[in-house]
């Protein structure tokens, strides 16, 4: 599924869409199991997900279907009609992942904005690329990992300030969310 999130991007970047997000679902509908629903602007205009599978016995198909559904009508309404361009950043960005154990019933948007309050102004993208259900965590939990981007617009920055960044940002999703690291 995030494959297909991962092509639809460019698609919006084409037409200058900035302000979409992709929100995780974890209840399953009539025809998908798991979906991320896509807002720009908060307003719902469509979703991607994964067909569930006993959908796809019916019509004899053995492999994984993932589909996108898009309201093309709110895509136009939301296109700017130029592209704003910011200059490179003069000091190189640092990525970092952490994936964090919560309760299964918060929602992964919850978890971004979170992380945004306390990611201050060094986080400059966060992106969720992974959400796992299993034998390692325990019921009634999920883990989200989130790959995030750190850039100083006048340094280059120091491991210790990445650190420090960082341990803000768990210790806030600790105290608020009752999140733990997922080591």
């Amino acid at each position: 599924m995030f494959e297909l999130k991962g092509e639809l991007e460019p698609c919006f970047s084409k037409v200058f869409l900035d302000n979409y997000k992709f929100i995780p679902y974890s209840i399953a509908d009539l025809l998908m199991d798991d979906s991320l629903t896509i807002e720009i602007g908060g307003q719902t205009i469509g979703k991607v997900g994964k067909i569930r599978h006993d959908v796809l016995k019916r019509f004899e198909i053995e492999q994984d279907v993932f589909v996108a559904e898009l309201n093309l009508a709110v895509l136009e309404q939301n296109k700017r009609l130029k592209n704003v361009y910011q200059p490179l950043p003069k000091y190189p960005s640092v990525m970092r992942d952490i994936a964090v154990v919560v309760d299964e019933q918060i929602p992964v948007g919850t978890l971004i904005d979170e992380i945004k309050v306390n990611g201050g102004l060094l986080l400059k993208q966060i992106e969720l690329f992974d959400i796992y259900r299993g034998d390692q965590i325990s019921a009634g939990k999920k883990s989200c990992a989130f790959a995030l981007e750190l850039n100083s617009e006048d340094h280059t920055l120091t491991q210790d300030e990445i650190d420090k960044q960082i341990q803000l940002i768990v210790k806030h999703l600790s105290e608020k969310l009752n999140a733990s690291l997922r080591t």
